[in-house]
């Protein structure tokens, strides 16, 4: 099941990433994605993030914080609402009523990594 961010929408449209701001909305009360920030923290499943941080051996990352859980949610959100992102923008690409140039045909069969970016080898690039 598709989960729900509040934050999605803003970290689509902000020019820094996920990784840089998330810790800024944890730590400003007056920020204006904390109440959101704070819903897509108390509607993560207990079970999805044992079994994410198990899988990205997440627990060597967060000696240095005082509070291991909120560091676990920041861990998955970031990489989550990524994931999410990066799935939305393909979906979007892959819309074949999108107009020039995105609809051209040259963007069928782009090689996409598995960290979701375009692979180099998609382009002539010039130079030494």
């Amino acid at each position: 099941m598709k989960q729900y961010f509040f934050t999605l929408g803003y970290f689509k449209t902000s020019l820094l990433d996920a990784f840089f701001e998330l810790p800024e909305i944890m730590s400003d009360l007056s920020h204006p994605q904390y109440e959101n920030l704070q819903k897509d923290i108390e509607n993560i499943n207990a079970e999805d993030l044992r079994k994410y941080v198990e899988k990205n051996k997440i627990e060597r990352f967060i000696e240095r914080f005082d509070n291991k859980h909120l560091a676990k949610c920041r861990f998955y959100l970031i990489d989550k609402i990524r994931n999410q992102i990066s799935a939305d923008r393909l979906e979007t690409l892959g819309d074949p009523n999108l107009l020039a140039p995105y609809s051209s045909a040259n963007l069928n069969d782009l090689n996409i990594l598995e960290n979701n970016l375009v692979s180099t080898a998609n382009f002539i690039l010039l130079g030494p």
